[in-house]
């Protein structure tokens, strides 16, 4: 995920122009580019902040730091970053399994197994918790999609059977 971070230095309310700005987070893996970054004849400053795929929102705290004139001054701000990069669940009835797909790259990131029969999925956002159909047992499985496992099981009914008829639709 990217974003701007935008900026301007001044002294006394005097613009400062050539001034470094450099840029640090306490998440790991986010990065500045270009870091430190330059302001321009107008004391303002723009860099890129590039976070790593998450599924979910994290709080980053973010520190910017100049030298004007021999002195140190830091800002820091804190951003939510919420992550809107998920994972596809996608059955494989005659398999027997579930294929995880990565929505950033379209690869396959992993292979779930453990089905019978799979068809159908529904998934809660919220929870974080996909709910595949077992076909051939008559049952939902839960997955946690945080760990990719099967944390438990719902005997199915006749109703189901038309859930998975509405979610394939």
């Amino acid at each position: 995920m990217k974003g701007k971070i935008t900026g301007d230095v001044s002294l006394n309310n005097v613009p400062r122009a050539g001034v470094d700005v450099s840029f640090k987070a306490n998440t790991s893996g986010v990065s500045f580019i270009p870091n430190p970054t330059i302001t321009d004849v107008n004391g303002d400053y723009v860099t890129s902040v590039v976070f790593p795929p998450q599924k979910s929102s994290v709080a980053t705290r973010i520190t910017a730091s100049v030298t004007v004139d021999g002195q140190n001054v830091q800002s820091v701000g804190v951003a939510e970053v919420l992550c809107l990069l998920f994972d596809l669940y996608v059955t494989n009835a005659d398999s027997n399994n579930i294929s995880v797909i990565d929505s950033d790259t379209n690869t396959v990131i992993s292979t779930l197994t453990g089905f019978l029969g799979p068809t159908g999925i529904g998934a809660n956002p919220s929870t974080n918790l996909v709910y595949p159909y077992n076909r051939d047992l008559n049952l939902l499985s839960v997955i946690d999609a945080t760990t990719n496992l099967i944390i438990n099981t719902i005997t199915a009914g006749e109703q189901v059977v038309a859930l998975e008829l509405l979610l394939i639709q």
